[in-house]
């Protein structure tokens, strides 16, 4: 199975795991960055975004902050935020502070099918106040906060319904949640801003006869409506409005608006009754024909002066603008490029105002779509004269990739191991490589460059071999590239299946190679409306063993999923792949096989679990290997069978005449919503199994290890 012999150092040790050691090179692209939040402190400045540093299966996100001083350096170093790290995504983080530099920060979080909202309150140095507090609603990932100097503040999120909900400095909500409004469009991308004596506004955009227009609602100290709520747009095709508020109650709305030719800026001014002080303005010249990336700025000074932040693509990459005002509206200096020249789009995040200062905060993007995708956050300071002061600054602090993961290792005889892995860009180019290291760990050479797929690897040699599929001209495919030991291309690609039947799953296949070089090759087509597992030898040369393929699981099998295979040096074989057969949410099967590909009787069910139907466990990710005396383990995630939201590492030991020793064995790895784990034979004797664990009381993972003798029981020092 492709993660097999991971643990080399583990049993090399006598059951201590070294240090852990990076594999790959850094590579110029770094993790995915998004969802900037910034605020002013006494002193200091705060920025808050999402990044995926820590990168998870599908790419999950944590919540970060770093504090800068006032002329914008950086403090100390990113922290995280969220305490949790799972199999979640963490994002959409707000930040407010109060005039004693104590800051908050909210953020949403999305864990398979549950949503909700999380705050943690922080000293003005970082420290954290309080764990993480999850507030007392679900709400769609689409929300703000605003903090008063006293730290009463409010919150505004959408269920359907805009809704707002005030709070003292306390955490003590002031009376009940408030309707602001039930929108037509349901994502109505509301933002607020509170005054001094608690007092405020809501605004949002909203689709009315297929047209979004601005619209807002003003609210008391308690959260309670102050009258109906207003247009603010005059022209169709207004939307992502942002606003700010002065010392008064006076306040700035700016959205992102449609013209005859393009797109624009426009602001309007209102004082704190809300009327109106003018029309709505364009916050720039005409540009012509050029785009507005819907995130905008802004910035209200206590004095009523304000400084709208924005983005555009005047120059074909998108460059970052400033303009500050006067409180009625008249433009103050000229208008301001904030980002420098790059080759990369910067796109403007969030600004923020203190006495005579602003601090925008912005993400430098290599492609601007419906998914952003940036990879830096930065900042610059300003003065609310219209002048920059200083250069941008790099807050994010991350030496990622975007995404290292599908790690593969297998270990030679006596004579180090190989790791397999893919790297994927911001971009979404995947890049596939290889690395050898020494026993005790050393990089033997340069990473070289291979196909994706899992692979396998002759253990005398260090000749090693991968397969995949895909649709070529249209036609179903399964390839195998074989390589030398040095990663160089050992001849053409082999076309396994001759009749490119159909595939019966992207990436549902598996690749085993002896010791003589010989390989196996396992994958899924389709048959009969279902599924059959078949399998197809070839020599050390790359010819075919088998002219045609050998059909796996009996008449009966209904696999799913992967399918990993142990090859012996005599030529026999073990396929295990989950199966619905017997239950639709799966266990776990398997099949011997002799030398000449002649089954070793039917197919065996390895899991024990006997409930059925709803009330069953679910069983998933197998994985299988062989030691050179023909005994083997099979070891799969199963739902816990004590109930709860958590899956368990099970394992199955048999002899080398497919015996069962013992029942399942429970392993102590557990994870939340899943588990991916490894099984290997150890050169002396004995497996290895290994997973991601989250039974640790920090919430975080980590890659854990049981070692088991031959016959099943657990190894203990």
């Amino acid at each position: 199975m492709y993660l097999e012999l991971f643990f080399l150092i583990f049993f090399i040790q006598g059951g201590v795991v070294k240090d852990d050691f990076l594999i790959n090179t850094d590579y110029p692209y770094k993790c995915e960055k998004k969802d900037v939040s910034v605020a002013a402190l006494p002193q200091d400045w705060i920025v808050v975004w999402t990044d995926d540093r820590n990168f998870g299966n599908v790419g999950f996100g944590d919540v970060f902050f770093q504090l800068l001083t006032k002329n914008g350096t950086p403090q100390g170093s990113n922290t995280r935020v969220n305490t949790f790290a799972g199999y979640d995504q963490e994002e959409w983080p707000d930040v407010v502070s109060s005039g004693d530099g104590n800051f908050l920060i909210c953020w949403h979080r999305d864990i398979l099918a549950y949503q909700g909202w999380f705050r943690r309150r922080f000293s003005p140095e970082g420290t954290p106040l309080e764990n993480e507090v999850q507030l007392g609603f679900e709400a769609w990932p689409c929300a703000d906060m605003a903090m008063n100097p006293d730290g009463e503040y409010i919150y505004v999120w959408i269920d359907k319904l805009i809704m707002l909900q005030a709070f003292d400095a306390e955490d003590i909500p002031k009376g009940d949640t408030q309707v602001i409004a039930d929108p037509e469009f349901p994502a109505g991308y509301p933002k607020a801003a509170i005054a001094s004596d608690g007092s405020g506004i809501v605004v949002w955009h909203d689709l009315i006869n297929g047209v979004f227009h601005i619209f807002g609602r003003r609210f008391a100290d308690n959260g309670e409506s102050l009258g109906d709520a207003f247009q603010i747009n005059i022209e169709d095709g207004a939307s992502y409005p942002v606003v700010d508020v002065d010392l008064n109650g006076d306040f700035v709305v700016a959205w992102k608006q449609v013209e005859t030719e393009g797109e624009a800026v426009y602001f309007r001014c209102y004082n704190s009754l809300g009327s109106p002080k003018g029309e709505p303005v364009r916050a720039h010249d005409a540009l012509g024909n050029v785009g507005i990336h819907y995130k905008i700025g802004i910035g209200v000074a206590d004095d009523g002066n304000f400084a709208l932040l924005w983005s555009d693509d005047r120059t074909v990459l998108y460059r970052l603008y400033l303009q500050c005002f006067f409180s009625n509206g008249d433009p103050r200096g000229e208008q301001l490029e904030v980002s420098n020249e790059h080759t990369e789009h910067c796109l403007a995040e969030e600004l923020t105002v203190k006495d005579d200062e602003w601090l925008a905060a912005y993400t430098r993007a290599y492609k601007v779509s419906a998914t952003q995708k940036s990879d830096e956050v930065l900042a610059r300071l300003g003065t609310m004269s219209g002048t920059l002061t200083g250069n941008e600054t790099l807050v994010s602090d991350d030496e990622n990739s975007i995404s290292e993961g599908n790690a593969q290792v297998f270990m030679q005889d006596n004579d180090g191991f190989l790791v397999l892995w893919a790297m994927k860009t911001l971009e979404g180019t995947l890049y596939n490589y290889g690395q050898r290291f020494s026993p005790d760990g050393q990089a033997a050479g340069d990473a070289f460059p291979v196909h994706e797929g899992w692979g396998a690897m002759n253990r005398a040699t260090g000749d090693f071999a991968v397969i995949w599929n895909e649709r070529l001209n249209e036609e179903p495919v399964v390839f195998v590239q074989r390589y030398f030991a040095d990663g160089k291309a050992n001849g053409e690609s082999i076309q396994v299946d001759p009749l490119k039947r159909e595939f019966g799953g992207w990436f549902n296949c598996d690749i085993g190679m002896n010791r003589s070089g010989d390989l196996i090759t396992v994958w899924l087509i389709e048959k009969g409306g279902g599924n059959q597992i078949v399998a197809r030898r070839f020599d050390a040369s790359g010819n075919p063993i088998d002219q045609e393929v050998i059909e796996i699981s009996s008449g009966s099998a209904i696999p799913h999923s992967s399918v990993p295979v142990a090859f012996a040096d005599d030529g026999s074989f073990i396929v295990a792949w989950m199966d619905i057969q017997d239950d639709n949410l799966g266990d776990i099967f398997a099949r011997r096989f002799d030398a000449q590909g002649q089954p070793l009787g039917p197919d065996f069910k390895v899991s024990d679990d006997t409930l059925t139907g709803i009330d069953a466990n679910y069983q998933r990710y197998p994985s299988i290997a062989s030691d050179d005396s023909g005994n083997f383990c099979i070891a799969w995630a199963e739902d816990s069978r004590s109930g709860g939201l958590f899956s368990v590492a099970y394992a199955q030991f048999y002899d080398s005449n497919g015996n069962m020793l013992g029942k399942n064995y429970k392993t102590d790895l557990i994870w939340g919503p899943g588990l991916y784990l490894g099984i290997a034979a150890a050169p002396q004797g004995g497996y290895v199994l290994f997973g991601s664990d989250f039974s640790n009381d920090d919430e975080d993972p980590e890659v854990c290890a049981r070692y088991f003798h031959a016959d099943g029981s657990a190894w203990t020092r």
